[in-house]
């Protein structure tokens, strides 16, 4: 199954549900942003160990153009 993609300017990226969940379980402090991408922007180190930690994959800075993603 081929979906279609298209993006204007941001980018796009790819997480895992699970993995981002148990990474902000694991965090000792309280966490209640709603606006991940904002707690990132705010907090570096926390932004670089949630990529380490497999939890998700940003892709910044794609051309926006449309993109087709193929599952197998």
């Amino acid at each position: 199954m081929n979906k279609q993609v298209e993006v204007s300017s941001y980018g796009l990226f790819v997480i895992s549900v699970a993995q981002m969940s148990s990474f902000f379980e694991g965090r000792k402090r309280n966490h209640e942003q709603k606006k991940v991408l904002a707690l990132f922007q705010k907090e570096q180190d926390l932004y670089q160990r949630s990529i380490s930690t497999g939890s998700w994959l940003p892709i910044p800075q794609i051309n926006s153009i449309s993109y087709e993603i193929k599952s197998y």
